[in-house]
């Protein structure tokens, strides 16, 4: 996966890394603690960006939960054909 930073996370991250930091590791803790899967933590973050009309945002977070999404069904439909089952 391509993961070209959204200009404004970028120059936060330049300004302030030490903040940045410690926030990227608690999206990492509470998607490691959290009962939600990639793909609705996806659509969920997609939802927020679209609310506050941060345009990069929704870019990336509707990039991330269309690949989480692709990836499940190709999950899917290999199981499928393994139990033999089409649809």
């Amino acid at each position: 996966m391509n993961e070209v930073p959204v200009k404004q996370h970028h120059k936060m991250k330049e300004r302030h890394p030490q903040l940045l930091d410690a926030v990227d590791a608690l999206g990492v803790a509470a998607a490691k603690a959290g009962p939600l899967s990639e793909k609705v933590r996806q659509f969920v973050q997609l939802a927020a960006a679209a609310a506050v009309r941060s345009e990069g945002a929704v870019h990336s977070h509707a990039r991330r939960a269309v690949e989480a999404l692709l990836f499940r069904l190709t999950y899917v439909q290999a199981v499928q054909r393994r139990a033999g089952i089409d649809d």
